[in-house]
C-alpha cells in the first residue's frame, strides 16, 4: 500500500482510504495520466470495496496538483 488517507466518514461508513497503486496512462511535460486503484475502508478497517480510479495531475507553480479525477466510486 503507498498510501493512507483520512476522509470524512459519510453514510456507508467510508472512514479512510489506502491508495494500491498508480500506473501511468500518459504523461507530457506538465500533465500525467494516472490510473488509480485504492480500497476503502470503515473505521473499524473492514474493507467496504476495492475501487479504480482517473486522475489527472499537473505542474501547478512548481508543484503537483491533481486537477481532475474520475471514478465509479459512490
Amino acid at each position: 500500500m503507498l498510501r493512507r488517507g483520512v476522509c470524512k466518514t459519510t453514510g456507508n461508513g467510508f472512514n479512510f482510504a489506502t491508495m494500491l497503486r498508480g500506473g501511468f496512462i500518459a504523461a507530457g511535460a506538465a500533465k500525467v495520466g494516472l490510473d488509480v486503484r485504492f480500497i476503502r475502508y470503515r473505521a473499524d478497517e473492514s474493507v467496504i470495496g476495492s475501487l479504480r480510479s482517473l486522475w489527472i495531475v499537473t505542474e501547478d507553480g512548481g508543484r503537483s496538483a491533481v486537477a481532475a479525477r474520475s471514478s465509479f466510486a459512490a
